[in-house]
């Protein structure tokens, strides 16, 4: 009757620790603000810009989101052109209920050709702090997403960064501590009967 009891009490411990690993909800509600560092650079007569951007709208769940708007200002004039590589880090902030985290991911751009004839660029995402976790949450940055600016005829124009951003819930130590009673009370119980069948 006892070990009964006992038994019980195990499995009630190990219920309870399995659902305190399911977190109470699986989104939060985050906000984000973005800042580059340096956020210019000048390749013969053509300017890179980059200019931060803050959600508009309060955000949940994974999401691409807007990481910096791109601007490209030439006075070249073809057929000379302008090339070269803008490197740079990008502050990301990243704030819910429990408080606020920053990722710095590493981003690169490439000019293959900028004149007042067109321009030819690509974006890329070479490293960095990509991942932080914030009030039982993890942020992941898990690839880049560049529009590049169209300058043709014009000698400026505007494009931006995105990211793709993911959110995921992440279980508390106290609910990890938890399970790891409850099956650590299960185990004990498994010992004790085998030993009290081979009596």
């Amino acid at each position: 009757m006892l070990i009964g009891r006992i038994r019980l009490a195990g499995l009630a411990a190990l219920v309870a620790g399995s659902m305190l690993l399911a977190p109470a909800t699986t989104h939060a509600t985050y906000t984000y603000v973005s800042t580059a560092t340096p956020a210019s650079a000048v390749f013969g007569g053509t300017t890179i810009t980059l200019g931060g951007v803050s959600s508009a709208t309060p955000l949940s769940g994974t999401g691409i989101i807007n990481a910096l708007k791109v601007g490209f200002q030439t006075a070249t004039v073809p057929p000379a052109t302008d090339t070269g590589v803008f490197t740079f880090t990008n502050s990301l902030v990243i704030t819910n209920t429990a408080g606020s985290v920053t990722l710095t991911p590493q981003d690169m751009i490439t000019l293959l050709r900028a004149d007042t004839g067109g321009e030819i660029s690509t974006g890329t995402l070479t490293g960095g702090v990509l991942s932080a976790t914030l009030g039982g949450f993890r942020y992941t940055i898990l690839s880049l997403q560049y529009s590049g600016p169209t300058i043709n005829n014009s000698g400026a124009g505007v494009g931006n960064i995105s990211y793709i951003l993911q959110e995921a819930a992440v279980p508390e130590p106290a609910s990890l501590a938890s399970l790891a009673v409850g099956l650590v009370t299960l185990g004990g119980f498994a010992v004790r009967r085998r030993r009290q069948a081979s009596v």
